[in-house]
């Protein structure tokens, strides 16, 4: 029992952390316009076969380059054994890698760390308000930190790999954690195979490759992208002139290279804190420094820790962080100035190991024992209070429908301010649903497609509602006509188009922010008028146009 309480203790840490995941699911789900449009194309493919299923995924964000197509066959997957019944099911792979990432990490920390600074560190990340959050909805980016992690995983275990089947297995099982990694997320398609040459070379692992276990890992990815080839030969090379235009044109130009250099520091300093602990101070400068402290220390205590690491196995390790951390700061300098929190999810692991070489710092105090014992508890203990208060604010804000209140005089990062959840948007469509059914009329929608693409897929499910979007041409007195709205102004919050031309009759709500405004249409409609369309002048004349895309294909179309 003593020798394993490591053990027993990582495993309480992940039945409490997947219970606090899988605490009201379902009810509370995130499901936004991204989550709506998946669902569509998945429910499409589980009700008409399999062929109905792409060739290619979701797009990246500001282009159309899609990446390729394993987010939507996990959730096809997921769909046919679970069913459609509640869209809860297509986030469940999220879920479970998010889930089994807890566990991974731990073995991987193993490699250099002892165990107490392992378990800290696992724990920290266990209980992380971000983490916890995006394991809780389907989005394509949020599982490719354990897919990076897999990978980097594998790769480790080959360069300790002594016989021929270990080389080959954890060789063919870090290409699968490649495969899968770069056809989630864009940043990590270009960083993570950079990152794997580069640590093949420095840790002289290239040195265990032979015509075997590199044939198999060609094969591994010849599988996992042969959707994408079959993809690329019906639409004449497509999606690769889409990267390559994404390539020279998603980077901001209007900066200096230094510009963005610095830029990049800063944003470095504000995302390994705000992932961390899951805050950013109000001005951003507290939280700056901190994370910077955590980078340069850690950065200057790894580099000299490898000066003077005596055992390869740990020095490799070393070299894995170096490079994983290297590798995406220099790709991130050329989206410094339009960085998103998605933007680090390849390195969303890194605030963590760096948090794990702290703890190890202050146990190792031989001189100051205590004291460095109470430091590393006083630490542990306020990332993983930070962490855990700001889930339990989130969750109390969903439970009563409200905004969530500061935890300490701040807001935790990341949180759905609206609170707008999947069983909210269900009972708006179950509402138009009965008042069309009773009334016998055809219901008009209007809103965002933040919502109504979602209210949408409810409508859809069987039986399908009979319903429109709200148009100019409108002039049925006997419709129903409904604007969806999350805004506090509500029907005033309209375009004055909209106002003009509908009366607001009742407002019924679906609750914090989710309202449902009934209209009606005003007996003296206004004239259209036609608006002249003007020629667009600025930065963006010298842009170059994208090349022409060309529809998706499914396995069908071959």
């Amino acid at each position: 029992m003593k020798k394993n309480w490591d053990k027993i203790a990582l495993a309480l840490v992940i039945i409490i952390a997947a219970a606090i995941r899988l605490y009201h699911f379902h009810d509370w789900l995130f499901f936004q316009m991204d989550q709506a449009r998946d669902a569509n194309l998945v429910h499409k493919a589980v009700e008409n076969g399999i062929s109905q299923l792409p060739l290619l995924g979701p797009r990246a964000a500001g282009t159309f380059l899609r990446l390729g197509p394993a987010f939507y066959y996990f959730q096809y997957i997921s769909a046919k054994i679970f069913g459609l019944n509640n869209p809860a099911a297509l986030a469940y792979p999220d879920l479970f890698f998010g889930i089994i990432s807890i566990p991974l990490f731990y073995f991987f920390l193993r490699f250099y760390f002892k165990r107490i600074p392992t378990l800290a560190a696992t724990a920290v990340y266990a209980f992380s308000f971000t983490a916890v959050q995006n394991s809780r909805f389907a989005w394509n980016p949020n599982s490719s930190p354990f897919w990076i992690l897999a990978c980097l995983f594998c790769l480790a275990k080959f360069s300790r790999s002594e016989t021929e089947k270990g080389k080959l297995f954890w060789l063919g099982a870090a290409a699968a954690g490649l495969g899968f990694a770069s056809q989630m997320h864009f940043l990590v398609f270009v960083s993570l195979p950079i990152i794997i040459v580069i640590y093949f070379v420095w840790s002289g692992s290239w040195r265990k490759l032979n015509w075997k276990n590199i044939l198999l890992a060609l094969i591994v990815l010849g599988i996992l992208y042969f959707p994408m080839a079959l993809s690329e030969m019906k639409t004449s090379g497509d999606n690769m002139k889409q990267f390559v235009f994404a390539l020279k044109n998603k980077s901001n130009n209007d900066h200096s290279i230094g510009d963005k250099f610095f830029q990049n520091i800063i944003n470095h300093g504000n995302y390994y804190t705000r992932i961390l602990t899951s805050h950013v101070s109000p001005t951003g400068k507290f939280s700056m420094i901190a994370g910077l402290a955590l980078i340069v220390a850690t950065l200057l205590k790894m580099f000299f820790g490898m000066r003077d690491e005596k055992d390869k196995d740990r020095k490799d390790f070393l070299k894995i962080v170096l490079v994983w951390f290297a590798v995406v700061f220099a790709v991130l300098v050329f989206f410094a100035f339009q960085i998103r929190p998605r933007f680090f999810l390849p390195v969303f692991f890194l605030p963590f190991v760096f948090f794990a070489f702290w703890i190890e710092w202050f146990l190792a105090w031989k001189k100051r024992k205590y004291l460095g014992w109470a430091l590393a508890a006083i630490f542990f203990l306020g990332v993983l209070v930070f962490n855990t208060g700001t889930t339990f604010v989130g969750y109390k804000s969903l439970a009563g429908g409200k905004n969530p209140e500061p935890l300490l005089g701040r807001i935790g990062v990341g949180q759905q301010f609206q609170n707008v959840t999947a069983g909210q948007l269900k009972n708006m469509s179950d509402y138009l649903r009965k008042r069309s059914a009773e009334e016998g009329r055809k219901v008009e929608l209007y809103g965002n497609a933040t919502y109504r693409n979602s209210v949408q897929y409810f409508l859809e499910e069987k039986p399908i509602l009979d319903y429109g979007l709200i148009s100019k041409k409108d002039n049925d007195p006997n419709a129903l006509y409904f604007a969806m709205s999350s805004d506090e102004y509500g029907y005033f919050a309209m375009p004055a188009k909209v106002r003009s031309r509908f009366d607001l009759v009742a407002v019924h709500s679906f609750g914090h922010r989710l309202q449902l405004l009934e209209l009606k249409l005003k007996e003296s409609q206004p004239e259209e008028k036609k608006e002249k369309k003007t020629k667009e002048s600025g930065s963006n004349e010298n842009k170059k146009p994208a090349p022409k895309r060309t529809e998706r294909v499914d396995w069908g179309d071959l």
